[in-house]
């Protein structure tokens, strides 16, 4: 508690109190202000940026290659689940350690396609014989008289 004196100064009538609820009173007053860092400034400043980026990027990098990490796993799960269906439904003989190319050879030869041990991929075409030649009508020439 505070009195006015007749001076108009303030005087704690509590001077043991240790002004725990003194906050209530000023909203706006911060009972510990956190005491203020200077920035570094010069060659300390300098040092302190490099040793914060080269620390931030580090970090940054470590997450990335965890992302990057998981990315992988979950793309070998899913194709290792499409290679399982392709097997055990669509009766593909693929190899245990197929990959996309095997997979789309697969496709091609089920499709009709040839596709060589070196990978060539390529449509058989019917023999010659089987073609039927195409027969042009004749056009006569209009004369005018």
């Amino acid at each position: 508690m505070k009195s006015i004196n007749d001076d108009g100064s303030t005087q704690d009538l509590d001077p043991q109190s240790d002004h725990s609820s003194d906050y209530l009173a000023h909203p706006n007053s911060n009972p510990h202000p956190h005491p203020h860092t200077r920035r570094p400034r010069g060659f300390a400043a300098a040092a302190a940026a490099t040793t914060n980026s080269v620390a931030k990027g580090k970090k940054e990098r470590e997450k990335e290659k965890e992302r990057t990490k998981l990315r992988e796993r979950h793309r070998r799960a899913i194709t290792s689940r499409m290679l399982a269906g392709l097997r055990q439904y669509g009766n593909f003989p693929l190899p245990a350690r197929a990959d996309m190319n095997d997979v789309l050879a697969a496709l091609a030869r089920e499709a009709g396609w040839v596709v060589d041990a070196d990978g060539t991929t390529y449509r058989q075409c019917p023999p010659p014989s089987h073609m039927v030649p195409f027969n042009y009508p004749k056009i006569s020439r209009l004369s005018s008289n």
